[in-house]
């Protein structure tokens, strides 16, 4: 069991609609739905149009960070759900009930935190529309101040609502459009706007702003367009959305005439297309008119930090328990509806999100087609679950298990989720191995060094190996495999086909290899090479014994210092033999070889990859990864990781080589696999300097792939430097361009 800090909100359920192109049946249906609920109008609507899959809307959409998608048109659920990577519900089927996604009002009895040091947050009096129609005054009255129908009306009034007394009278009769048209606080469709907010900012360094211009920030802006034009009805919507403090209105041409006095001189007039701006370039000639054709966007809110709560919570065999104290729900009285109980705080809850997770996250008592509503998914900010909070009278709050694997395990369901399948390699366990030896990333410092790294290359049968190579196959040298090639070899020495012994060394031959060079005084420096000596033989990286000649057979023979009883025997002749005081009349003294398991992961290529490893553990202490896997199409093997790894909620794939640079095959099956589970980056690295030929070869290589995410080339420099670079700065928006950094980036 593991313990950790996190945080919990419950909050209303964001969705997105989709309805068929100007169906304002359907739309005028979902308006009336919406305005009962809380935070109803914090919702998405789009028409089935093809720009729906466009990247603007993709991206718009991904900002918003939608719970579900509810689809009311004819599209296709998979490929809407492929497109915004979000769950998708049909409103098609039999069972379809949209007041299982949301709560009503009436049901808000908790009082926030802020509202009660704030009461003036709440309105004494606001106006509303009784329905909604095509008919332009029905549609710019119930678009711009909400609808409250009668029964609706009656089960507030009765209710224990914190908004049972707030006086809500009929726009048509009694309202003053000039003055309330652009204040929020007047509008019934912005009951929950100010008690909801927690905090806004103007962008993030993480996010590309989509509003360049500034709009929606300071002036008045109103949207005109025909009672008819559903697109431009849209946009006000949901730009409406997207600024939910901006001073916005929508207003049908056909009532330009009536309600000509609230467009001032400062009022800036948004349209979607060229006839309506004709239109009001004739009657506003002053004012500033624009055409909209894409969503602009870029604030991020965070609603309802009110009804945070911190804790500590369990990780128990891939299952968390979370617990939300009654008091920061919407329902104090145990009667309310269905909400998202959001989870974050912990980098286990972060995951790049998709549409199909919630078969992995979601409970295993929940039967999906029981309980077609309820889901569990990845969120921009953590874990997002369904929950329905409906206990009449009871206090308790709300319990709530999930599951939470690992890393290990969410990849492989990504994986399996697109055809693939993940396999463990034999270097899978001789990497976990090494790392084990060394008790934890923490303490792979020790071989990171450069010099002890250097050191454990030398003394290993990879290195002598090559000696093996430059002796007898020279022209191997130049190949373009060599690492490959001493990688097979050293297999061959692993499974005994080639015997090459481990080097033997004193304390004297060891010490010249690892000693610092930058320290001055002599004694401090060999001290702080014995020390680097005694750490390597307490974490069984050197392993010390006794070499000496059998006095039988003249073998020359190594023994463990744990490995000596009172009558040893020579392993070659089987003679007992006697441990020699001295040689050559000196004292003999402790000898040592390295650990086999570690010259194993040498002549694999692990060191390598333990480096790269150490590295990005470097730039966070929570680095889950997994290392040295296969990834096969059925039985096909497709293409191997050397590390898949997940930095903050970027995903990233990497390729690690020793003394060589990377072939285009290599490459090009990175960037598809990248580009087939969507990842956030490629990292490359290499024990090559930054000007070496062959990384010259891989950068403009790159360059021709036209590829959108950043592609890390680690070189050596990089990997032994004492204060490495924060790669995470790189998934930052260059402020110069208004874009993400991408293509190749050399460190």
């Amino acid at each position: 069991m593991q313990e950790s800090f996190a945080t919990t909100k419950v909050r209303p359920i964001r969705k997105v609609f989709i309805i068929n192109e100007n169906d304002f049946c359907t739309f005028n249906m979902i308006v009336k739905h919406l305005m009962g609920e809380i935070d109803g109008i914090y919702n998405l609507i789009f028409e089935s149009s093809p720009i729906i899959f466009e990247s603007n809307i993709t991206e718009f959409v991904n900002r918003f960070d939608p719970d579900i998608v509810i689809n009311y048109s004819t599209l296709d659920d998979i490929a809407l759900a492929k497109n915004f990577k979000t769950e998708v519900h049909s409103a098609h089927v039999s069972d379809f009930n949209l007041f299982r996604y949301g709560s009503p009002l009436y049901t808000f009895t908790g009082m926030p935190y802020l509202l009660r040091k704030y009461p003036d947050l709440l309105p004494t009096k606001v106006y509303s529309s009784s329905n909604i129609s095509t008919e332009p005054n029905d549609l710019f009255f119930g678009l711009n101040y909400g609808i409250m129908n009668k029964k609706d009306y009656v089960r507030l009034k009765r209710s224990q609502s914190i908004f049972k007394d707030i006086l809500i009278e009929c726009a048509h009769k009694k309202v003053n459009i000039e003055d309330t048209i652009f204040d929020d606080q007047r509008k019934f469709c912005f009951i929950t706007n100010q008690i909801g907010s927690g905090h806004s900012t103007s962008g993030s360094v993480y996010a590309i702003n989509h509003n360049l211009p500034n709009l929606f920030e300071k002036d008045n802006f109103c949207f005109i367009s025909k009672a008819n034009d559903l697109n431009n009805i849209l946009f006000f919507w949901n730009e409406r959305v997207a600024f939910n403090h901006s001073k916005t209105a929508w207003l049908p041409i056909e009532l330009l005439d009536a309600e000509i006095n609230i467009i001032k001189d400062n009022t800036t007039l948004i349209c979607t297309n060229e006839t309506d701006a004709q239109t009001l370039e004739t009657k506003y000639s002053n004012n500033k008119i624009i055409i909209i054709k894409e969503y602009y966007f870029n604030v991020e809110s965070e609603r309802w930090s009110d009804f945070e709560h911190d804790q500590n919570i369990i990780f128990d065999k891939g299952k968390v328990v979370v617990r939300h104290p009654n008091e920061k729900t919407f329902s104090d009285t145990g009667f309310g509806g269905c909400y998202v109980l959001e989870i974050k705080g912990n980098n286990t809850f972060n995951y790049p999100k998709n549409y199909f997770f919630d078969e992995l996250l979601r409970a295993k008592n929940i039967d999906k087609k029981m309980f077609p509503t309820y889901f569990t998914r990845f969120s921009n900010k953590g874990i997002s679950r369904y929950v329905q909070h409906f206990s009449p009278f009871d206090t308790s709050g709300i319990t709530d298990a999930f599951n939470i694997p690992d890393f290990s395990s969410t990849l492989r369901f990504h994986f399996s989720k697109i055809g693939y399948t993940l396999k463990e390699t034999p270097k899978t366990f001789i990497l976990g191995q090494v790392i084990n030896l060394l008790k934890g990333l923490n303490n792979c410092k020790l071989l990171c060094d450069r010099k002890i790294y250097n050191f454990i290359n030398k003394i290993t049968p990879h290195n002598r190996t090559e000696s093996i190579i430059k002796s007898h196959l020279p022209e191997l040298l130049n190949s373009p495999h060599k690492d490959t090639i001493a990688s097979y070899l050293g297999k061959l020495n692993d499974i005994g086909d080639v015997v090459i012994p481990s080097k033997i060394l004193t304390i004297e031959n060891i010490l010249p290899e690892i000693s610092d060079n930058e320290i001055k005084n002599k004694e401090s420096k060999k001290e702080d090479a014995i020390l680097k000596v005694q750490q390597l033989y307490n974490n069984k990286i050197l392993l010390r014994g006794k070499n000496f000649t059998c006095e039988h057979c003249t073998a020359s023979l190594w023994f463990a210092l744990e490995d000596f009883s009172r009558i040893n025997y020579c392993n070659e002749c089987g003679n007992s033999i006697n441990i020699p005081i001295t040689t050559s009349n000196k004292s003999t003294g402790d000898h040592f070889k390295i650990n086999h398991l570690v010259s194993r992961a040498v002549d694999q290529g692990q060191l390598a990859t333990l480096l790269l490893i150490h590295y990005l553990y470097s730039q966070s202490t929570s680095i889950p990864y997994i290392a040295n896997y296969e990834i096969y199409d059925d039985s096909k093997l497709l293409s191997d990781i050397d590390v898949c790894v997940k930095l903050g909620n970027k995903l990233g794939l990497c390729e690690c080589k020793s003394k060589q640079s990377f072939s285009e095959k290599q490459i090009d099956e990175l960037v598809f696999i990248a580009n087939k589970i969507n990842c956030d980056f490629i990292l490359l690295s290499c024990l090559l300097s930054k000007n070496d030929d062959g990384i010259s070869r891989n950068i403009d290589y790159i360059k021709k792939k036209s590829i959108n995410i950043p592609v890390f080339i680690i070189t050596d420099e990089e990997l032994f430097s004492p204060t490495p670079k924060r790669l995470y700065s790189y998934f930052e928006v260059n402020h110069r361009t208004n874009k993400f950094h991408s293509g190749p980036i050399l460190i």
